[in-house]
């Protein structure tokens, strides 16, 4: 089965939708061919960065000494997403947010050298990995800063197709729409009423993989 992935514009907060829709298609032995209009593999998201919501008791909350449960997470995100969130998409998120953490599979280590290296360019006043322009190109040290930044959504729009949990596209009446699956913020879903920096980039993998799976089905 064949099966054609495309980004429609470069905002990176769909550039993860992709290459997890990918990786999870091609896990299942489907033949994935992925149009990109952007400069390079995942868009803007390789350049920007940001972050990704994960809890319920990851190893990485578990090692720092942080106690947390799905329904932590889960009361967080709909506190965050505000009424019009997809509730279904937001259990499932937070059902496997754990499992989530090792399909992300990062390193031991890796943020820290990741910090250390961006901080050791930055001393030479240039960023040679994500060649950011030089007046952006500022440490990250601590202490560190949170920042409510709920409300705060007046600069892009937030919804789109309604898909169901695995990503198939849903028609008005609420029946699938065979053979068409969407995820990201194109879709309406975890997002929707409300937003907090970095959300879209967890739920865009998290749905991604499992459209390119359901794709592949």
């Amino acid at each position: 089965m064949r099966i054609a992935l495309e980004r429609r514009c470069g905002s990176r907060r769909k550039a993860p939708v992709m290459s997890t829709a990918a990786i999870g298609a091609s896990a299942d032995d489907a033949d994935v061919l992925v149009l990109e209009q952007t400069g390079g593999w995942d868009g803007a998201a390789a350049l920007a960065g940001g972050f990704v919501h994960l809890g319920g008791g990851t190893e990485a909350q578990r090692a720092c000494g942080f106690h947390d449960t799905s329904e932590a997470i889960h009361g967080s995100l709909v506190a965050a997403m505000g009424p019009a969130a997809d509730a279904a998409k937001i259990g499932a998120y937070a059902e496997r947010s754990v499992a989530q953490e090792k399909v992300m599979d990062v390193a031991p280590g890796a943020l820290a050298a990741t910090v250390a290296l961006y901080n050791r360019h930055t001393a030479e006043g240039r960023d040679l990995v994500h060649h950011k322009a030089a007046a952006w190109v500022r440490p990250l040290c601590a202490p560190y800063g949170v920042y409510d930044l709920r409300g705060q959504t007046s600069r892009f729009s937030l919804g789109g197709l309604r898909t169901d949990v695995d990503g198939a596209v849903l028609g008005i009446g609420g029946d699938v729409i065979e053979g068409l699956y969407a995820a990201g913020r194109t879709t309406a879903g975890v997002a929707a009423g409300g937003y907090a920096s970095g959300t879209a980039l967890g739920d865009g993998s998290f749905f991604g993989r499992r459209a390119g799976r359901a794709a592949h089905r």
